[in-house]
C-alpha cells in the first residue's frame, strides 16, 4: 500500500530508527511505543534525544513488533491504516486491541492476529 522506502522501518539500522518511524512515520503516541516495549516515556524520549543504546528484551521487543508491521501489515495497510490495526478492538483478539496485548507481553499472539490479517481473515 506504501512505496518501499516510504519510512525508516523498511531499512531500521538501530532501535532508535525504529521507535523513530513507529512515531514519526505511524503516528503512535511515545506513551504508546513506551508502553509497547515496557519502557517509562522518560526513558522513551531520553533514548530519543541522547541516543541511549537500547539492546537486549527491549529490543527484541521492538525488532518484533517491527516485523509484525512490515511481514503482515504494510503492503496492505497505509501508515494510518496501522496505526488504527493496532488501536482497533479485534473479534479475533476477543473484543482486545493489538496494543494491550503488547503491553502485557503477548507478541505472539498479535503476531498471529496480523497474519491472519495478512491473510484475509475478517478481523
Amino acid at each position: 500500500m506504501v512505496s518501499a522506502n516510504c519510512c525508516l522501518l523498511k531499512r531500521p539500522r538501530t532501535a532508535l530508527n525504529i521507535i523513530d518511524s513507529l512515531i514519526d512515520d505511524y503516528k503512535f503516541t511515545e506513551k504508546e511505543v513506551a508502553k509497547m516495549i515496557d519502557i517509562s516515556v522518560y526513558d522513551l524520549k531520553q533514548f530519543r534525544v541522547l541516543g541511549t543504546l537500547i539492546v537486549g528484551e527491549i529490543e527484541k521487543k521492538l525488532n518484533k513488533i517491527r516485523d509484525i508491521i512490515i511481514t503482515d501489515l504494510h503492503d496492505t495497510l497505509t501508515h494510518v491504516g496501522v496505526t488504527q490495526w493496532f488501536r482497533a478492538h479485534l473479534r479475533y483478539l476477543n473484543g482486545r486491541t493489538p496494543l494491550e496485548l503488547l503491553v502485557e507481553g503477548n507478541q505472539r499472539i498479535v503476531a498471529e492476529a496480523a497474519a491472519a490479517y495478512a491473510e484475509g481473515v475478517y478481523l
